[in-house]
């Protein structure tokens, strides 16, 4: 069995549960440079060279834990659909951020080689297009709930302020 770190990150910490062997160690770091520090310092303290680290893809915030560590180790982002439906298998529930840690460490223990994709750090160009993509994407969505606004008012005053925001968005969706 592979050893394997999960992690559960978010916008300010990161939960961190590591399966070597039969032990299991777990621990919550800052999701920072110092923080990063800390985790790479407790990795080697493991004295275990063939880690795979997983975790999922939620939002942004682990974009900067992934690309550091894919450096250095096998590192796995995975959809979080993956992750649910693992823990379904299990009949697993997670409450907190640590149980979540581990049972993506779990996962990833478990999975076979073809479901998990090393992760490669993408360029800096195809980082904008991404965002760029998300931020259409976003906007659209937002663009449509505003209409629904705009055609729902029952306020002159209102309307006219929904078809300005919808101008602007559609001004920003043809940039």
């Amino acid at each position: 069995m592979r050893n394997t770190v999960g992690l559960d990150i978010s916008k300010l910490t990161f939960d961190a549960t590591a399966i070597v062997g039969n032990a299991e160690y777990s621990a919550k770091f800052d999701n920072d440079s110092k923080g990063l520090n800390q985790f790479s310092d407790r990795l080697k303290s493991l004295g275990c060279q063939n880690l795979h680290i997983c975790m999922e893809a939620t939002g942004n915030y682990y974009e900067e834990v992934a690309d550091y560590f894919a450096q250095y180790y096998s590192v796995y982002v995975v959809n979080p659909l993956k992750i649910s439906k693992y823990a379904e298998s299990r009949f697993k529930r997670t409450k907190t951020d640590k149980q979540d840690a581990k049972l993506i460490a779990q996962y990833c223990r478990s999975a076979q080689e073809s479901e998990l994709v090393k992760r490669q750090k993408p360029t800096d160009e195809q980082y904008r297009l991404s965002r760029m993509i998300a931020a259409y994407a976003q906007i659209k969505s937002e663009c449509a709930a505003m209409k629904n606004r705009h055609h729902a008012a029952k306020d002159e005053e209102a309307a006219k302020a929904y078809a300005q925001i919808i101008k602007a968005m559609n001004e920003q969706l043809e940039v």
